[in-house]
């Protein structure tokens, strides 16, 4: 279950970072 969690966390934080580069 907590390598899931760690997954899921990995992907938001991919999404977050793409969110970003397209604000810049």
């Amino acid at each position: 279950m907590k390598r899931f969690h760690i997954a899921l966390a990995v992907a938001d934080l991919e999404n977050s970072i793409k969110d970003y580069s397209q604000r810049l």
